[in-house]
């Protein structure tokens, strides 16, 4: 046997298994993408012939690069197989590859999701079943890999492998059929560096700082997402000492994620401050509103006023931003909690919604949804996804907000009773996965971002400028950012953006966590680290 033909078999059995690469990858990722728009389609809004195979075939390019690297899991499977599969009926071996390949690709698809930052990697998976489905790319994979290395007549064939192949396809035809059934702006940026502005760090040592509010006084308080709540002079120096927060009985405060502060309209009569945690309820996580009274002595009489229902066993909601609208009524957001994004369309739970409440935790009579009876308590807006930031423009009374989309599609909204925002419906971004989450950046009846950002800057905290210390920027919005390690100043006219935006960038090294408007116009940010810092920027001019 001459060196040409001892090296034929090796290359035909690489020429086979990127073939059947190839077969898994398209498989898969149509099943998937069917899986993704059959969920559009529940929540009420039909996806056309013409939609579905754009979508699709956008998924193909986009997505092909990820899913091609999850079927390298094919890879041992098939090695496995192939050493398993000796002395065995040549009629057999598709179905060892076939059985190989659909177990390697699901359990791929459960390996990524124990390591990956969110519940599940890829949202068409996240149901068993579906994830069986998608995975069944691998057993096409598996038949197509067998018929391509081993050459075998059709007297090989038995009539039982006949009956699992035959089963295999028609287990493929009936994925892609059965995902697809339905179950019951472009701106200007300006970049500036801190020239003409005076940046100072007034306080360091924070660790995970998240929110900041300021007293009528010019103290500032502090929330470190560890739980603790500091206290710090108007010149920023803070107080050795938390302040203490008297036990809250319906959830542990010590083993709680503290997040947002925000002080009463009439402090000056009452002395209420507020707060929001994040903390386990059921298997997952919620998100709770806490009132008290704030004295020497530290917060007292604190209790929850209000905690979001997931809606399901083991569910979680993220979120957590707290602003007082002109009526003195307040609004806290709440996100999707990540793991079925679709429950932000569903009014009987809280995920991927905003509440609007009176001081006390009750709801207003004139709530959007008081008078359907499977809404969630205290409805004000649904279709969120990861609210950040929320503020409220002094002049105007308008409530503005901004939340994460997935890879892309970082929105700002302005933030209307009753409106829908089509999470996941609607959105400039796609998954973290590059598979698309939906064809529509914008449909009828559904309020489209103010502002997006694509790609994202991760939005955090936000602030309405009102001040002497820059008086070109009255009205414009500030939103701190994660990714960018910045402050965007997005310029506004009559209540909407211009379309134009500048990037305050500082030498901070750091992800900035929340941005506000001090009482003489000075702007204070937190950084988001381990030591994190309190950081004040003013006009050098002044």
């Amino acid at each position: 046997m001459n060196k040409a033909s001892r090296q034929h078999p090796w290359s035909r059995v690489v020429i086979a298994f990127l073939i059947s690469l190839l077969v898994t990858m398209i498989v898969g990722i149509v099943v998937h993408s069917q899986i993704i728009l059959r969920e559009i389609s529940a929540l009420g809004h039909e996806v056309d012939l013409g939609t579905r195979m754009s979508s699709t075939v956008s998924d193909l390019l986009v997505f092909a690069p990820v899913f091609g690297a999850i079927s390298l899991a094919l890879l041992p499977a098939f090695a496995l197989s192939s050493f398993v599969s000796r002395g065995v009926n040549r009629g057999l071996r598709p179905v060892a590859y076939a059985l190989s390949g659909w177990t390697a690709i699901y359990a791929a698809f459960r390996v990524i999701d124990a390591f990956a930052p969110m519940p599940v990697f890829l949202a068409g998976t996240r149901h068993w079943i579906d994830g069986l489905l998608v995975a069944s790319a691998g057993a096409v994979g598996g038949i197509s890999y067998s018929c391509l290395t081993k050459r075998f007549e059709l007297r090989d064939i038995t009539r039982p492998t006949i009956t699992v192949v035959s089963a295999a396809c028609s287990i493929w035809i009936v994925a892609i059929l059965a995902a697809s059934l339905t179950r019951p702006s472009v701106q200007s940026i300006a970049a500036s560096s801190h020239s003409g502005l005076k940046v100072e760090t007034l306080a360091s040592g924070l660790p995970f700082p998240w929110s900041l509010a300021f007293l009528p006084d010019g103290r500032m308080l502090i929330t470190e997402r560890g739980g603790n709540l500091r206290m710090a002079a108007s010149d920023g120096r803070v107080e050795e000492s938390a302040v203490p927060i008297a036990p809250v009985s319906d959830f542990d405060v010590l083993g709680a994620r503290l997040l947002d502060v925000a002080v009463d309209p009439e402090f000056m009569v009452n002395q209420s401050i507020y707060l929001s945690f994040s903390h386990a309820l059921a298997g997952g996580d919620t998100a709770s509103l806490v009132k008290g009274r704030l004295t020497q002595k530290g917060v007292e009489g604190a209790a929850v006023i209000f905690t979001a229902d997931p809606g399901e066993q083991g569910a979680s909601v993220s979120g957590g931003r707290i602003a007082f609208l002109e009526d003195r009524t307040l609004v806290f957001t709440l996100g999707d909690g990540f793991a079925r994004r679709e429950a932000a369309q569903d009014i009987s739970n809280h995920r991927g919604k905003s509440v609007r409440l009176n001081r006390d935790g009750s709801v207003p009579a004139d709530n959007p949804f008081v008078e359907k009876q499977d809404a969630a308590l205290g409805l004000y807006t649904i279709g969120h996804r990861h609210p950040q930031g929320v503020a409220v423009d002094p002049r105007s009374g308008r409530l503005y907000s901004n939340e994460h989309g997935a890879r892309g599609g970082d929105e700002i909204n302005l933030m209307l009773p009753g409106r829908n925002y089509g999470w996941p419906i609607t959105t400039h971004g796609i998954d973290y996965s590059f598979a698309r989450i939906t064809p529509f950046a914008e449909l009828p009846g559904i309020e489209s971002p103010l502002f997006q950002w694509t790609p994202s800057v991760a939005p955090s905290g936000m602030a309405i400028y009102a001040g002497a210390e820059f008086p070109d920027w009255e009205g414009d919005i500030l939103v701190s950012t994660l990714r960018g390690r910045s402050i965007r100043k997005i310029e506004m006219s009559d209540g909407k953006p211009t379309g134009q935006q500048e990037v305050l960038v500082f030498d901070i090294g750091a992800r900035i966590r929340d941005v506000r408007v001090g009482p003489g116009g000075g702007i204070y940010f937190l950084t988001d680290e381990e030591v994190g810092r309190l950081v004040r920027v003013s006009s050098a001019q002044r």
